[in-house]
């Protein structure tokens, strides 16, 4: 299953329960994710903030993210 961390049609990755295999894809700070791994996207998913927090994430700080919540359901 290819996960893509994107805002366009997304839910948030605390309400997405992952399965067992992913693939996440997390496009960079600047330009984001190709339009070639979004048109082959099962599920875009972002992380919830703050609204007046302006700026992007890095993609490091994204991936943490991301990483933490999954191994949080596995051990659930």
């Amino acid at each position: 299953m290819l996960l893509c961390a994107q805002r366009k049609d997304a839910i948030s990755l605390y309400s997405y329960t992952f399965p067992e295999r992913i693939c996440l894809a997390i496009g960079g700070e600047m330009r984001g994710l190709s339009k070639v791994v979004m048109a082959h996207s099962d599920q875009n998913l972002y992380i919830p903030y703050r609204s007046d927090f302006r700026n992007a994430m890095t993609a490091a700080a994204s991936t943490a993210i991301f990483a933490f919540e999954v191994v949080r359901q596995k051990e659930n």
